[in-house]
């Protein structure tokens, strides 16, 4: 990115705030065991018996606050909480106005999948949406819990979940895929 930003656009005058960038989050999993990673705001939702439990973190600026001690008050009310603090594609601009990548460290959980657990990996979109817009975080969690113990299949329970972001408006990206453990 850094590259054809330099093509194109050098020299950069300043922050290169039209640059695209994306979140991540992915998973390998080998012999029962899921490494995970993230990036901004993309998520990993691991379920199991019948509850739901976020494993990535947000790399927001609310989130970081939260991260350094400040209270929820605190964070709640930081300048623009929702701007996304790691990011794939982010770069900077150095004295000559010539642009480099910004080094991004993932955050990386790993987990133990037992059998019948299930492992949701996907974007912001999914997760903002599936209980409609602006629901707070517990809503939309009880909403994605609910498709997929309504959906045993991991491919039609990814593909409801991605009818649900898109018909409540989501206006962001939206995938979505879905990992049924299973015993060896």
């Amino acid at each position: 990115i850094a590259q054809e930003v330099n093509r194109r656009h050098r020299p950069v005058p300043n922050e290169p705030n039209q640059v695209m960038s994306s979140t991540l989050v992915g998973a390998f999993i080998v012999d029962g065991e899921a490494t995970i990673a993230n990036l901004g705001d993309s998520r990993a939702y691991l379920i199991r018996s019948g509850t739901i439990e976020r494993v990535s973190i947000d790399h927001d600026r609310t989130t970081d606050a939260l991260r350094m001690g400040h209270s929820y008050q605190e964070a709640a009310d930081v300048r623009m909480g929702a701007a996304l603090t790691r990011v794939v594609g982010r770069v900077l601009i150095d004295e000559t106005g010539k642009a480099a990548p910004d080094p991004f460290d993932p955050e990386i959980f790993r987990v133990r999948l037992l059998a019948n657990d299930v492992l949701v990996i996907c974007s912001d979109g999914v997760a903002d949406f599936a209980a409609g817009a602006g629901q707070p975080t517990p809503e939309q969690e009880e909403a994605i819990l609910d498709c997929i113990l309504e959906y045993e299949d991991p491919a039609r329970a990814a593909f409801e979940l991605v009818v649900l972001a898109n018909r409540a408006g989501g206006y962001d990206n939206i995938s979505c895929v879905v990992i049924a453990a299973h015993a060896l």
